[in-house]
């Protein structure tokens, strides 16, 4: 399956490497940002990679650890032109998550959304994404959070890992949740399971 991943930081750069060691050899990765030594704590590029393009960056990272060729388009979507089997959300604002989900053609999704030690996992197919757009709202109805709070390492690798299963679910057709919950501070975890 094609897989299309918006987003190449806290999440798509810990992410993509783990798809790729999978065994997925059709990913797409789109982000229009460079790598910055603010970036080096919760995201997948060593210090070399500063001030580069991140998915130019993480397709190098990817290839020297799996000998996958991902495809990086240094570009910010709106999700227009993206047609793929499953399309991974893994943007910074609840406007472009909108946009995206709306304007592309696929038939999953896989959303993911941290805040401090926060995680939200949501998956629907796009038969059936009605009780997705319920959790959708406005990028002024998010809870603030400081820089600090936003980019915990720990965070982004276990988001990068419950949708990973998320996707192996998807692409070994078993039931996934279409909803995971988890605090990172108390290890609690609360599922829905699609159907």
């Amino acid at each position: 399956m094609k897989i299309t991943v918006v987003g190449a930081g806290s999440i798509g750069s810990n992410l993509v490497p783990l798809l790729a060691r999978l065994g997925i050899q059709d990913i797409t990765v789109y982000d229009d940002d460079i790598v910055e030594d603010h970036n080096l704590g919760h995201q997948a590029f060593g210090v070399s990679a500063i001030g580069s393009s991140k998915v130019q960056a993480l397709a190098k990272e990817v290839h020297f650890a799996t000998k996958t060729i991902i495809k990086p388009i240094n570009f910010k979507t709106d999700g227009k032109d993206i047609d793929t089997d499953i399309l991974v959300l893994a943007v910074d604002s609840m406007k472009a998550r909108a946009e995206i989900f709306e304007n592309a053609k696929f038939q999953f999704c896989v959303d993911g959304r941290m805040g401090g030690e926060v995680i939200n996992v949501y998956t629907c197919s796009s038969l059936d994404d009605d009780n997705y757009k319920k959790t959708l709202y406005s990028d002024e109805e998010a809870s603030p959070l400081s820089c600090g709070g936003r980019s915990i390492g720990y965070v982004s690798y276990l988001i990068s890992a419950l949708m990973e299963i998320q996707i192996k679910k998807i692409l070994n057709e078993e039931e996934f949740a279409e909803e995971i919950n988890f605090c990172a501070r108390n290890l609690i975890m609360q599922t829905s399971l699609d159907g």
